[in-house]
């Protein structure tokens, strides 16, 4: 209901009603669907993207930003996903979001304890999303740290060389 009343106060105050319907697709979907509603905290991100773009911060670090907070986001979203598809299958072990948070993280992480998982062919397409996911992060990181260990390298190397 929430959702739906934001949708409609804002296309009343908009002064072109056309224009705000072609560019709020993903609040009309919110509406109309609700499990696309967390899909709204996409607008998080692209300001936290933008909030990096101003402050001056190194690219490595401002890009592992941008995906550890993309990966934190897909996590969330997956721990909705999987708890809708997980907790109506009789087999089904991830019965609650908070079992689905963990499975999620758990899985993102690579640690993958192995008590919670996905018994339906949907859940295990999502967790191999979600295991490329955690790969590619842990992935990112690994190359950011190696790449300040090759800078702080250098910069020593530079300072001890001897000056022409």
């Amino acid at each position: 209901m929430a959702f739906a009343c934001d949708l409609v106060g804002n296309f009343l105050k908009a002064g072109s009603k056309k224009q705000y319907l072609k560019t709020h697709p993903l609040e009309i979907l919110a509406v109309g669907l609700p499990m696309l509603r967390p899909l709204r905290l996409l607008r998080l991100i692209s300001f936290g993207a933008l909030v990096l773009e101003k402050v001056s911060i190194g690219k490595s670090i401002g890009i592992t930003l941008k995906v550890i907070v993309t990966t934190l986001f897909m996590g969330y979203i997956a721990a909705i996903q999987i708890t809708i598809v997980e907790r109506v299958s009789p087999t089904g072990n991830i019965k609650n979001f908070g079992d689905g948070l963990w499975w999620a993280f758990t899985t993102i992480t690579t640690v993958g304890y192995g008590d919670k998982y996905p018994t339906t062919t949907e859940g295990r397409v999502l967790a191999v999303c979600l295991m490329i996911l955690g790969i590619s992060l842990l992935g990112v990181i690994s190359a950011t740290i190696a790449a300040w260990f090759i800078r702080l390298m250098q910069n020593e190397e530079a300072g001890n060389s001897p000056s022409e």
